[in-house]
C-alpha cells in the first residue's frame, strides 16, 4: 500500500452522472489486484475530510495506468467530477482483500449491479489472461445507466489484450435470451441479448459473452440482472459465480447460488472512513465461530471480497 498524488491524466462521462476516471499512477498499478480498491481525497482542502473508496476499474502495468469507474452521489464524488488532465489527487491504495481467481480454462460467471460493474472488468481481463470462458451479466435501472457498451466500445475502453466473442455456445433454453452470433459492437434491444464488444478474429481461444437488464425494460431483459444468473445456473457449465453490487443483489446472488450448489465470491460496497481497518466503520457480519452467531470484520482490511457462504445476510 502506498499513499501518492496521481496525475490526473483523463476523465470522460460515460452515463448518467458516470464517470471513468485515469491517473497516473504506477506505484499503485503494479501491485493492484482484482477486486482490491483505493481511498481518493476528491478535494485539496478538509472539507470534505473523509477520502472516498473506488474499486479498482482496471489497470494498464504498462502505462501506469489506473482506471476508476465511479457515479456522483454526493459533495465529495461532485467535487472529484470536475477534476481535468493536470490535475492531481492524493490516492491511498491498493486496499482489502481481491477476488481468488480460478484455474485456467474455469467457466466464470460475472454479475454486476450499477456501479458494481466497476471491479469485474478488472478481473474479467485477468480471466481472459487464463483462457477463462467468461459471462458477464451486468445489470442497471435504465439503459443510460447500463454503461458496459460506452466502456467497451468507447475511446480507449479496452485494452489490447481483452477481446469478445459470442458463437452462441450458451444456450438458455428458453427463448427468451438471444443470442447474437457474429456481431460487432453494443447489442442494446428490448429483448435480453449477448453483446460480443470488439473484434476477436485474433484471439480465437478465448470467449466472452455479455448479458444485460434493466429494471425499466429498455435495454436487455426487463428485470433484475439476477433473473439472468438463475437463468444461466440452471443450465450446464457454470463452475464460479463473482458478483458485486446492491446488498438486495448480492443476497439474491447467495440464495441462487446455495440452490445450484455453485461457489461465488462477493465483493461488498460499504462505507468506510479510515480504509485501513481502524475506525470499525465498514464492518459486515459473517459466519460465526466457537457457537458464535456472527462475528464481524472490516470490509476495507478483510474484504472488501468475501465468500458467498461466509456471510450473514439476515
Amino acid at each position: 500500500m502506498v499513499d501518492v498524488m496521481a496525475l490526473v491524466k483523463q476523465q470522460e462521462r460515460v452515463g448518467a452522472g458516470i464517470y471513468r476516471l485515469i491517473l497516473d499512477a504506477p506505484a499503485i498499478c503494479s501491485v493492484a489486484l482484482p477486486g482490491q480498491f483505493v481511498h481518493i481525497r476528491c478535494a485539496g482542502g478538509l472539507d470534505p475530510l473523509l477520502r472516498r473508496p473506488l474499486s479498482i476499474h482496471r489497470v494498464d502495468r504498462e502505462r501506469g495506468e489506473l482506471w476508476l469507474l465511479y457515479r456522483v452521489v454526493g459533495k465529495g464524488t461532485s467535487l472529484l467530477a470536475q477534476k481535468k488532465p493536470g490535475d492531481r489527487l492524493a490516492i491511498m491504495g491498493p486496499l482489502g482483500r481481491g477476488f481468488t481467481l480460478p484455474a485456467p480454462g474455469a467457466d466464470v460467471v460475472l454479475v454486476g449491479g450499477g456501479m458494481g460493474v466497476a471491479p469485474l472488468f478488472f478481473l474479467a481481463e485477468e480471466l481472459g489472461r487464463r483462457n477463462c470462458r467468461v459471462t458477464f451479466l451486468a445489470g442497471a435501472r435504465c439503459a443510460e445507466q447500463l454503461v458496459v457498451g460506452k466502456i467497451w466500445n468507447g475511446a480507449g475502453g479496452l485494452p489490447g489484450s481483452m477481446f469478445f466473442r459470442d458463437e452462441g455456445k450458451r444456450d438458455m433454453n428458453d427463448g427468451e435470451m438471444t443470442m447474437v452470433a457474429g456481431e460487432t459492437g453494443h447489442h442494446c434491444g428490448t429483448g435480453d441479448g449477448f453483446s460480443t464488444p470488439g473484434d476477436a478474429g485474433d484471439i480465437p481461444d478465448r470467449l466472452f459473452t455479455c448479458a444485460m437488464a434493466t429494471d425499466d425494460g429498455s435495454c436487455g431483459h426487463h428485470g433484475p440482472v439476477t433473473d439472468l444468473l438463475e437463468k444461466v445456473l440452471a443450465g450446464p457449465g457454470a463452475g464460479m459465480v463473482y458478483a458485486c453490487g446492491p446488498r438486495a443483489m448480492l443476497r439474491r446472488t447467495a440464495e441462487l447460488l446455495a440452490r445450484y450448489g455453485v461457489p461465488g465470491e462477493v465483493s461488498l460496497e460499504e462505507r468506510m472512513g479510515c480504509g485501513v481497518g481502524a475506525c470499525l466503520s465498514c464492518v459486515c457480519q459473517t459466519a460465526g465461530e466457537e457457537g458464535a452467531p456472527f462475528v464481524y470484520r472490516r470490509v476495507c482490511v478483510e474484504g472488501p471480497v468475501f465468500a458467498v457462504d461466509q456471510l450473514v445476510w439476515d
